[in-house]
């Protein structure tokens, strides 16, 4: 009786302590704090234009904006960086995730943070772009202050 008692203990250990949630959830953590896809260096800022398979006609502006925003005013900077990023695709989705991205959006980071400018830029790509020009120009000037 005295050995079933022991062996029941035993296996009530092994097994508590063996749990799979455990183990994923400390992968989860070690996965994000060694993420490269996420760090940025210093003095970078990233333009990220993020979109799905089939962009709308407002989508593609608002891209076609931003785009033409960075190689006008940044063309002559190697610290920033107009990246597409499709998140329908899987090595993209993380990346989506972090910024807390599910739908078309522009957001642009720094080592520091990011700012998700998609509200402004649904507001303006069509009617005013000039508008949204300025904003994205306001922020990457600000953004590349601040990673200094």
């Amino acid at each position: 009786m005295k050995n079933y008692i022991l062996i029941s203990i035993i296996a009530l250990a092994v097994f508590t302590a063996c749990k799979p949630g455990h183990q994923k959830e400390a992968q989860r953590k070690v996965a994000m704090e060694t993420d490269t896809i996420i760090s940025i260096p210093a003095h970078t800022v990233n333009v990220y234009f993020f979109h799905g398979d089939k962009p709308c006609t407002t989508c593609q502006t608002l891209g076609n904006v931003t785009k033409s925003t960075i190689q006008k005013y940044f063309a002559d900077s190697v610290n920033v960086h107009f990246i597409d990023i499709n998140i329908n695709r899987k090595p993209n989705r993380k990346l989506a995730r972090y910024y807390h991205v599910t739908n078309t959006s522009i957001v642009i980071a720094g080592r520091e943070g990011f700012d998700n400018l998609t509200k402004e830029a649904f507001d303006y790509a069509v009617k005013e772009p000039d508008k949204l020009e300025e904003i994205i120009k306001e922020t990457i000037t600000q953004r590349e202050e601040y990673n200094r």
